[in-house]
């Protein structure tokens, strides 16, 4: 029986037929099974619960996200009890001032109240891009897999950093050409730009040099929140 891929596999190569770095995509779509599953289930369960009240909830990206799914009941509970677990922590906080001011010792005191854990969101997103990265450089050894590649739309320049770091030379190459043919695609967009800004052009035909400040956003930066 033939070896079932990797679902992250399966995902990446399956993005590599679609627009926009196949990384982002990837991250996109697990982000989305991340908070379907924190709104339907996981938002009390213990392992969820106790990684909330270690960060403090979410950060505030993720937390827009989360509002954005207008979960009214499920956001509740999680807000409930991370206002009572902030709530206990900054009463033990009192306490311990307290009992520091009745201390006769000057000797400066140093209080923290910054949450220990990292928010579950970020760690899951993390989680999946190192994943997908290391699936996209496995397959990229597959010259059908490397021909898809250099056809498509590449990394965004945070992905490919990081898929540098992890690639052997040759893969190394081939991600750094196709890097440079996209950027030059911009900088070719970008020229003709400036030259219809010029007022001797301006009449001409506008074309995909208007989007090239957002594909280049994009590119530099990542496409998270974006469609594709």
């Amino acid at each position: 029986m033939a070896k079932s891929l990797d679902p992250i596999r399966l995902d990446i190569l399956r993005a590599l037929n679609q627009p926009g770095c196949p990384v982002c995509r990837v991250q996109r779509e697990w982000s989305a099974r991340f908070f379907y599953w924190l709104v339907n289930q996981n938002y009390y369960v213990e392992a969820s619960v106790i990684a909330l009240k270690e960060s403090g909830g979410l950060c505030r990206a993720h937390a827009a996200e989360l509002l954005e799914l207008r979960a009214v009941y499920t956001t509740s509970v999680m807000c409930q009890y991370l206002v009572a677990d902030a709530i206990s922590k900054l009463q033990a906080l009192v306490d311990q001032a307290r009992q520091e001011t009745h201390k006769p010792s000057r000797k400066a005191r140093r209080f923290s109240t910054t949450p220990t854990g990292e928010c579950p969101a970020c760690a899951d997103e993390a989680d999946i891009v190192q994943a997908a990265t290391r699936e996209l450089i496995a397959a990229l050894d597959e010259e059908a897999v490397a021909e898809k590649y250099r056809a498509g739309d590449a990394l965004c320049m945070p992905h490919f950093h990081r898929a540098v770091e992890l690639a052997s030379p040759s893969v190394v190459l081939l991600l750094a050409e196709a890097q440079i043919a996209k950027l030059n695609e911009l900088a070719r967009d970008f020229a003709e730009y400036f030259r219809k800004v010029d007022y001797r052009f301006a009449g001409e035909p506008k074309g995909d040099e208007q989007t090239a400040w957002q594909r280049a956003i994009a590119r530099l930066a990542g496409e998270k929140d974006q469609d594709g």
